[in-house]
């Protein structure tokens, strides 16, 4: 189970929590949307709460539902709830199975022998040593300025539709867009720019870029949501 899988499972035990009751069937997806739509006014279907709690619905969790059933739990975002939930192997273990914790484990000690022979071998070439450190930032650095800057040109053209009555419907699918391959865009960027540039940069590594410039963007595009409210309040 990914860290992203986590993070929804624990939301999933929260919203039921909430809810009062277990949720596993659409007619309770019904009194679901009801009852968020009421409590955060994001008006969303059952059929979309289904791809989160109904077995086999066969459909993918949205960005939007997700943030939705973040606001109804008490968190701004999808991204705060992310950042301020504390998720750890011992508060997981009910979570994941032992056999695939253990191979997590297993998988996390080869990837950090791996950063630590490259930089062994790194140490072992004093003159490309410096040189090739400030080549990793300045790419990361340079994938990371490129889409902050697409990101906020989308979400900039976004609003130049503030004023029409489906700006809602045009925030929310934006969001479900652009965000759905976020990060697989990313991280493909990151590792293209690494292989044009010769530089050998562990995969682990380029998740961990990836996913924190992808973080950053979707906080950017959910702002658009967050202006609609304080709007509403005005």
């Amino acid at each position: 189970m990914t860290l992203q899988e986590q993070y929804i499972e624990r939301l999933r035990v929260m919203v039921e929590v909430k809810f009062g009751r277990s949720i596993a069937t659409i007619e309770e997806c019904h009194d679901l949307a009801d009852a968020v739509s009421e409590a955060v006014d994001m008006h969303l279907d059952a059929k979309d709460y289904a791809s989160l709690f109904v077995p086999k619905s066969g459909m993918a969790v949205r960005p939007v539902i997700l943030t939705a059933l973040t606001k109804y739990v008490g968190y701004e975002s999808w991204s705060s709830f992310c950042t301020s939930s504390d998720i750890t192997p011992a508060e997981d273990s009910d979570v994941i199975p032992t056999p695939r914790y253990w191979g997590v484990a297993i998988l996390t000690t080869l990837a950090i022998i791996v950063v630590v022979v490259t930089a062994l071998l790194l140490l072992r070439d004093d003159e490309k040593e410096p040189s090739g450190q400030t080549a990793v930032v300045e790419v990361i650095s340079s994938v990371e300025d490129r889409w902050h800057a697409r990101t906020l040109e989308e979400c900039n053209t976004i609003r130049a539709y503030f004023d029409n009555e489906d700006y809602v419907e045009r925030v929310d699918n934006f969001i479900v867009e652009y965000c759905t391959t976020l990060y697989d865009d990313i991280f493909a960027m990151l590792m293209l720019e690494a292989q044009q540039n010769g530089l050998v940069i562990p995969v682990e590594e380029l998740a961990l870029h990836a996913e924190s410039i992808a973080g950053s963007c979707y906080a950017m595009c959910e702002a658009l949501s967050s202006e609609i409210s304080l709007s509403i309040e005005d």
